[in-house]
């Protein structure tokens, strides 16, 4: 017979520590997830009601939890975030990897269970969680910047077509999230077998440094920021705006790849009520002449024809080098 699960408890499973609501439950669940870790292809059935892990709770009357309501909803929510219903019969294994994709990854725990009582140790771990994954990627990009870096005079294009990671990993340097992983390594928190070269300062900046160095000899020149700042026209109403806005910033952003030497484009159209434009265009490009390219293409007339020119009445651009 397939030991039944309250599909909440799936969540539960994946940020248990060792606490709990009493010594007797707390020994209870923990052998019910090694015993399940230990042998992930046994099939589970997912049953909203009392199950395996209730068994020794306090909050367990005669098997009739006394917060039923409410983990009833919890219940309901990580069967429909899983695309699952009651009674379905899954391996842990599986519904344990469905768990971590339909509701960690996506962010989406803290609004089915952010009410219940262990929901600070789930948001600590969820934070762990996150610079664990962020520096794990950033760590790809700088490997394969520095790698490219190295064959950069053999293989300059692909230098070139990587610039575009290389971004990503300066406006992480630069940001708040690499302030907030280097407190958290800082602090011991993180994995001690995590590779973690992007939390250095010098070596971090000084990839960066030589990645400059390199854009400026191979390309002879230096790359070039192009900001514009749009006013919408007067008469569109507040609904029409946003949704303009919302296809010039789709159109725009839409470029990259289509025409060449943008390093990175982007438009923001979310200002702040003291702001005194509408939308603004903050793109990089290889050089002077990739920019005085990009304005004449066809891809990029079409957008700025049909849905930018259309509704703007001011237009400020600044372009510099960088």
């Amino acid at each position: 017979m397939n030991k039944c699960l309250r599909p909440h408890h799936g969540m539960c499973f994946q940020f248990y520590e060792g606490k709990g609501y009493s010594a007797d439950f707390t020994d209870h669940m923990g052998r019910i997830i090694r015993e399940m870790e230990t042998e992930p292809s046994q099939i589970i059935k997912l049953q909203v009601g009392t199950d395996i892990v209730c068994e020794n709770c306090p909050n367990n009357e005669a098997g009739d939890c006394t917060t039923a309501e409410k983990v009833k909803k919890y219940d309901e929510e990580v069967l429909k975030a899983c695309g699952l219903v009651e009674g379905d019969e899954i391996s842990f294994a599986e519904f344990t990897e469905l768990v971590r994709e339909k509701i960690i990854d996506a962010g989406i725990r803290s609004g089915i269970c952010g009410d219940c009582s262990w929901d600070y140790i789930c948001r600590e771990k969820e934070r762990i969680l996150r610079a664990v994954r962020r520096i794990f990627k950033m760590e790809s990009i700088l490997d394969e910047a520095l790698r490219r870096m190295d064959d950069a005079e053999e293989a300059p294009q692909e230098f070139l077509d990587y610039q575009s990671e290389i971004k990503k990993l300066e406006e992480y340097y630069s940001g708040q999230e690499w302030k907030d992983d280097f407190v958290l390594d800082e602090e011991g928190l993180l994995p001690k077998d995590l590779k973690r070269g992007v939390l250095s300062e010098d070596g971090i900046y000084d990839a960066l440094e030589r990645n400059k160095e390199l854009m400026e000899r191979i390309r002879g020149t230096r790359m070039v920021k192009h900001v514009i700042l749009w006013t919408l026209k007067d008469e569109l109403s507040a609904e029409e705006k946003m949704t303009i806005k919302q296809g010039i910033k789709e159109g725009l952003e839409g470029l990259k790849g289509k025409v060449p030497g943008i390093v990175d484009i982007k438009v923001n159209i979310n200002g702040l009520e003291s702001s005194n434009a509408d939308l603004m265009l903050d793109s990089t490009f290889e050089s002077v002449e990739a920019l005085k390219g990009y304005s004449v293409h066809p891809e990029h007339v079409a957008v700025a024809d049909s849905k930018v020119r259309p509704y703007t009445k001011i237009r400020s651009c600044l372009d510099f080098e960088v």
